[in-house]
């Protein structure tokens, strides 16, 4: 939720067209004051400056973060109900895993290994936690840091389970990506599009040629995070991800379009525009891969 600042939690109610943004974590009944609400409070960009920044370790992941994205606090407080100014749809995700819904450059969002707290210092804030090791190789050259204020764009292992930052891989000559291993029981896939129509017209399969054309391609799509035509966090990572995991299991579902409208994952402020994403990720894309740093796999 969002709430008009009073200047009961910082000085800043001289401000009255800010808006503060915070969690409702519980409410209570008060004998005296009513309503109340229990919230855990996050801080914005703007708010999250080196001025304020109370170590060298907080100082250097302020330039990381985003326009839209808003920082955990430690700090809770209790609030009049009926000072909620308006319900705000924040995205959370882990920049370790899989996860992120389809967002745009006006969606909120939050790293749920990410945490600040007041520091000792008077008006500084320090890093209460953050779990990014898992981010890149050991190698990297970000040290290890998701900046989405540069080209973010990473590549997904679906063997390692990690993600990797694209100046720190190598291209590969591969032209798919490498996949788990299939399931034993899964039904037999046609070769090519006039196949799949030729099986699908007899009667043999339940899905046409141009499905299948379409589910290849984002079969072989690699899991990225960030798009050099969009500057923020674009990704159809858990589509991708469930692309995988069904083939896999099945093959081609009967209606693709069905299946990615399903599986998009829509941030709450974007389903209207479901049509337009969907086509994003159905065009056509250049087949570079590139190496995993700790696996070799294609990605």
């Amino acid at each position: 939720v969002s709430l008009k600042p009073d200047g009961s939690r910082r000085n800043n109610a001289s401000n009255p067209d800010a808006e503060l943004f915070a969690q409702v974590v519980g409410t209570v009944i008060h004998f005296k004051y009513g309503k109340l609400v229990r919230l855990r409070w996050f801080i914005d960009q703007e708010e999250f400056s080196e001025s304020v920044a109370g170590d060298d370790a907080t100082k250097a992941l302020v330039p990381t973060i985003g326009d839209k994205e808003l920082i955990q606090h430690s700090h809770e407080t209790y609030q009049f109900a009926d000072r909620i100014h308006r319900k705000v749809p924040i995205v959370a995700f882990s920049p370790s895993r899989l996860g992120l819904p389809v967002i745009d450059d006006m969606t909120y969002y939050t790293r749920t290994t990410l945490s600040v707290k007041w520091a000792l210092e008077p008006h500084t804030i320090t890093i209460a936690s953050t779990h990014n090791d898992s981010i890149c190789s050991r190698d990297c050259n970000l040290n290890n840091l998701v900046d989405v204020n540069e080209e973010l764009i990473m590549r997904f292992c679906e063997l390692c389970q990690c993600w990797f930052h694209k100046q720190c891989l190598v291209v590969s000559p591969a032209t798919v990506p490498t996949l788990e291993e299939l399931k034993a029981t899964r039904p037999p896939q046609p070769e090519d599009e006039a196949e799949a129509d030729y099986l699908y017209n007899s009667g043999q399969i339940t899905f046409s040629g141009h499905d299948f054309t379409i589910w290849m391609s984002l079969l072989h799509r690699p899991i990225q995070r960030g798009y050099s035509e969009y500057p923020w966090l674009l990704s159809f990572e858990r589509l991708l991800d469930a692309v995988r995991r069904h083939d896999r299991a099945w093959g081609c579902p009967s209606d693709v379009q069905d299946f990615v409208t399903q599986h998009l994952s829509m941030a709450p402020s974007l389903v209207h525009l479901t049509d337009k994403y969907r086509a994003i990720v159905q065009a056509p894309y250049p087949d570079i891969y590139y190496y995993c740093p700790d696996c070799d796999s294609a990605i």
